[in-house]
């Protein structure tokens, strides 16, 4: 009886990543088909791996397998996430340390970068932006 659940797990997992392959074909973007591998083939796989720990019915086994389950449930959509970030031209976020700016004696806030901010040479005297026209004239 417990086999025969494990086994119907693991014939849902496999549906499972049936459908995300063919998800993961049938979407047009690259971000849509990183929806579908992060969501439904984690969940085809973990669902799999559950079924294979309780058909073993090894306590060792069955907990490897539970755990990897588990890992891969947590990490792919993680990964997943980053994959897209990086399609989409996102930096990655930088993790601040408690210190802040003013710890190392600079007091320029996030807003205070030099590609904001033109040149003094790149100003005309009322204030305008220079152009080509005007620095080859």
């Amino acid at each position: 009886m417990i086999a025969g659940i494990g086994w119907a797990v693991m014939g849902i997992g496999a549906l499972w990543m049936l459908l995300a392959a063919i998800g993961i074909h049938r979407m047009g973007s690259t971000l849509a088909r990183l929806l579908v591998a992060g969501k439904a083939a984690t969940m085809g796989i973990g669902a799999v791996l559950v079924g294979a720990a309780i058909v073993l019915r090894d306590p060792a086994g069955s907990g490897l397998l539970v755990l990897s389950a588990l890992v891969l449930v947590v990490t792919t959509p993680a990964g997943a996430h980053a994959l897209a970030r990086s399609v989409r031209g996102v930096s990655p976020v930088a993790i601040a340390d408690d210190a802040g700016p003013e710890a190392d004696g600079d007091d320029a806030g996030p807003d205070d970068s030099r590609a904001d901010r033109a040149a003094p040479d790149d100003v005309r005297p009322d204030g305008a932006p220079t152009t080509t026209a005007d620095r080859t004239g």
